[in-house]
């Protein structure tokens, strides 16, 4: 069932995918994120490309997939997107988050989905949730002073 919350969300996937793996539906987060589209969020995913520039968008308009050449013109994009919330996958250190966080000031609420890696560093601020994949991950983020919560 499809709702219209009318709500704008970018996904950070701060990697370089290929486009085969950004369109099929192998790995688990891709899928969650479609979901979010079927609920009546406008999604717009964000990926880094080697050799491609894309910017398509599904059969129901709701999901708009976008690879970028370069960090600066990623940034751009979320800079001037006006997305009500910003979901950011990886480590705490991707290149992205060091951008995104001189530029805090002018960002909506940014969440960030742990994948692994060390649990600190100055990129932490950038962030208003944490998403944490096991109860380790979380005392680690909750002993820092972050907002938590643990997902699997």
């Amino acid at each position: 069932m499809t709702t219209s919350s009318g709500r704008k969300l970018c996904i950070l996937w701060d990697w370089f995918v290929d486009p085969a793996e950004l369109f099929e539906n192998r790995q688990e987060k891709l899928q969650a994120w479609r979901e979010l589209a079927n609920l009546g969020w406008e999604v717009h995913l964000c990926v880094m490309g080697m050799d491609f520039r894309l910017t398509a968008t599904s059969s129901d308009e709701s999901l708009c997939y976008h690879s970028f050449l370069s960090y600066k013109d990623l940034l751009d994009f979320v800079i001037i997107g006006k997305f009500d919330t910003i979901l950011s996958w990886g480590s705490v250190d991707r290149p992205i988050h060091r951008l995104l966080l001189n530029r805090k000031d002018l960002l909506p609420p940014v969440c960030f989905q742990f994948a692994g890696g060390v649990h600190d560093g100055g990129e932490l601020s950038l962030f208003d949730l944490v998403f944490a994949q096991n109860l380790c991950d979380l005392e680690e983020f909750e002993f820092r002073k972050f907002r938590a919560v643990q997902l699997f």
